[in-house]
This record gives structure tokens, sequence and C-alpha cells, in this order.
């Protein structure tokens, strides 16, 4: 009985321009889309076989002249000693291949589209792919690895980088906007300029929670209807999700519950979680500004600034496949830095890869 799912769109990435086929469960078929796609006498295809239950292959893909030897051997002795009896996802596999697996942040970029997978070859990173899942593990990674988009590279190169910073932008403001309003409306209502002021004291004055109430009140119900949203039937979760979403808050501000404000506050924090292409960076900037709104209601400002810090620390002390989570902001190198803000021209990131490339080839 032939049980495999034909080559079709990612669901999960909305693709804008470029191609649009994704990986699917076979890892046969997404071995022959890589090679279809880099017909490169550099591309490797290693296979690793498991004995747990499932008897897993897991296959590393990478290019011979571009890759790091010692982030090879990493991952090969990682995937040959791997702990569980039953490898049945790419998540559960990343898990063990990540440096610090309890990491507040992701440190591999998992992906289901074949053009991103091609740039990150090119780019010198070592690609995971495993039976049964159509997802496909990217590493080494850095922060600025799960803001940048394959959509980039398809439009104009103002336009990729606009898109960039405002990336750039939304985690700031994902993290940070909440826990930024409960500090001032609770410690340091003098920021505001006079004439905003009172409407903001009209505002919150009739509200009998603290703004800490407030946010999480709001950020549990937008997670109450994601989570019905994608439970249901993609027809159905949608107008829930609309539809609830309007019925819902409308009743909260009605109701006193909530003032307008942290209404507009919570809702542009969403927004700019969304933008993130990344699935599991969203996830966790969704969990980790709890703490911080907690720290900014108690300190005000000093918390969260304590709170920054230690997220900072936490993510320095990160790494993936041991390069520095920060890369190339520390360690600092210059040469890369334009790639983090900037959508460089097609011919300049990959110049020196090109020359090497050609030289090896001659």
């Amino acid at each position: 009985m032939d049980v495999q799912r034909n080559v079709s769109p990612v669901d999960t990435e909305y693709v804008v321009r470029g191609s649009h086929d994704g990986f699917v469960e076979s890892l046969d078929t997404n071995k022959k889309l890589i090679q279809a796609k880099m017909r490169n006498s550099f591309l490797v295809m290693e296979d690793v076989h498991h004995d747990d239950l499932k008897k897993t292959t897991t296959t590393m893909v990478y290019l011979s002249n571009q890759i790091d030897r010692e982030t090879v051997r990493l991952v090969r002795h990682r995937l040959q000693n791997l702990h569980s009896l039953f490898v049945f996802s790419a998540g559960q596999l990343a898990e063990e291949l990540e440096d610090q697996n309890k990491a507040l942040f992701p440190q591999l970029l998992l992906t289901e589209r074949p053009d991103r997978v091609l740039a990150a070859l090119a780019e010198g990173k070592i690609i995971v792919l495993t039976e049964g899942d159509p997802t496909a593990i990217i590493g080494p990674v850095s922060l600025f690895s799960f803001l940048d988009s394959p959509d980039d590279y398809s439009g104009r190169i103002m336009i990729g980088t606009f898109y960039r910073l405002l990336r750039l932008g939304s985690f700031f403001t994902a993290l940070f906007l909440p826990a930024l309003y409960i500090a001032i409306i609770s410690f340091h209502f003098e920021i505001f300029p006079l004439s905003l002021s009172q409407q903001v004291k009209n505002s919150v004055s009739n509200i009998p929670f603290r703004p800490i109430s407030e946010a999480i009140l709001l950020e549990l119900m937008i997670e109450l209807i994601r989570e019905s949203s994608i439970r249901l039937p993609r027809p159905i979760g949608q107008t829930i999700g609309i539809v609830g979403g309007l019925v819902i808050g409308d009743a909260i501000v009605s109701a006193g519950l909530a003032s307008n404000l942290m209404i507009i506050v919570i809702a542009s924090t969403t927004l700019a979680t969304f933008v993130l292409p990344s699935t599991e960076m969203n996830t966790a900037l969704r969990v980790i500004r709890f703490p911080l709104m907690i720290a900014a209601s108690l300190l005000g400002f000093f918390g969260l600034i304590i709170g920054s810090l230690l997220i900072f620390i936490h993510m320095m002390r990160s790494s993936s496949y041991g390069s520095p989570f920060f890369t190339p902001l520390l360690p600092f190198e210059p040469s890369k830095l334009g790639q983090v803000f900037f959508r460089l021209p097609h011919s300049q990131p990959h110049k020196l890869q090109k020359d090497q490339y050609l030289h090896e080839q001659n």
C-alpha cells in the first residue's frame, strides 16, 4: 500500500514568491528533492541508522567545501548516541541535538521549505533529515537566523532590508512591550506627556485590577483563542479566532476588566509575535514575556532591566553546535555584521565563497 504523500506547498510557512514545494514524510523523497535543486559535486548525504524501536534513519546533508569538519563530527556523534528509544519527530530529534536542551530560546532552526535548506547549505550549515517527518533541522544558527526569511531575496534590496528591520523591531516589541507598559502604569506614570497622561489616567482609573492582572488575563485569552483555532477545522478555526477575539475583547472592556490601552498593547504584541518566520521563536517569546511582566510589576524599570540582563546573559551562554548564539555581534565580526540588518545584493554575501568554489573546481 502506498502511504507516501505527494510534494505539496507548506502550510505552516507561507511562500509569497519562490518555490512552493515542501518536504514530505518520506526521507528518500526529501533527499531527491535536495539533489534535484542542488546539483553540486560537493553535496554530501550521510545516513545514520539508529537502534531504536522504530529503526529510524536520519541523514546529514552538507557541502563538504563549506562545512566545518568539527561540526560534522559533533552532529554525527550526537546522532549515533541518541538517548531516546523511539524517535518520532524532528522536534524530539532537535532536542537531542541541541547544546542546551533546557534553554529558553531554540538553538536549531526547523523548516519544511527546501529553498531555505539550500540557502543554509550555501552558508556552510548542516541539515538533518529524519524518516517520517517533513521537517529539516538546520544548524549552527544564531539569533538573527530566526529573523530571516527566503522571501527577502525574492524582491528588491530596499524592500528586503525594510522587512528584515521590521522583524528585528517586532522581536523587541513582542518581548518587552507589555512589560514596559506595566512598568510605566505601575511606577513611572510621569513619563507620559501631560497631554497624554490624562487620557491614560481616565482609561485605567476605573479598572479594579492591577496592570499585571489585566495583561495576564488578556494574554491567556489570546492563547486560548489561538489553541482553539488550531484544533478546530481550518474554516471554523479562522472564524472562531476572528469573531471570538472581537467579541471577547469588547466584552472584557465593557465589563471593566481591562482598559482600552491594555487591549491595544496586547494586540500589538501578538501581531509582533506572529511577524517572526520561526514558529519555535515566537512560541518562546510568548512564554518568556510572562516573567518580564511580573518583574516589571514588582520593581518597575529596575525589574525590567534585571529581567533583560538575565535574558541577555542566558543568550550569551547559549550556543548552536558550539557556535555562539549572538554571532556575528559576539564575537564581533564586522565583515558579517551587514547581513544582520540589511538584505545585501545577491553577489555580495557569497562572493568569497564563489571565488573559493571556482578555485577548487579548477
